[in-house]
């Protein structure tokens, strides 16, 4: 464990988003928690896995962009493990995503 891993703050909490949007710019606070790695960077992370689908950096940065209606469950997942977090956070940042898309899902039902 170096300095930096003593000093760092603990990742932000995802909390309860109430859209798949909301989550996107909450997704944004825990990019900017890992010292903002560039997308091409995740990607590679992302991609490394022996099982994992690869994934372009494109594909990565659009996970970020405002406006969304939907994520990719699997690769959120791989993207926050990417970004640093330990499994039980992983854990709870899957269960914010699955909230997210129920909230947007109720919403656009209304």
């Amino acid at each position: 464990m170096n300095s930096d891993d003593q000093t760092r703050q603990p990742p932000p909490d995802p909390g309860r988003p109430h859209s798949v949007d909301e989550f996107a710019g909450v997704l944004k606070t825990l990019w900017t928690w890992a010292n903002m790695p560039s997308y091409r960077v995740l990607a590679k992370r992302i991609s490394s896995d022996a099982e994992a689908v690869a994934v372009s950096h494109s594909t990565v940065a659009d996970i970020f962009k405002p406006g969304r209606r939907r994520l990719d469950l699997d690769l959120v997942v791989r993207l926050v493990r990417a970004l640093g977090l330990s499994p039980a956070q992983v854990t709870v940042w899957r269960d914010a995503c699955v909230a997210a898309h129920a909230a947007t899902q109720r919403s656009e039902s209304v």
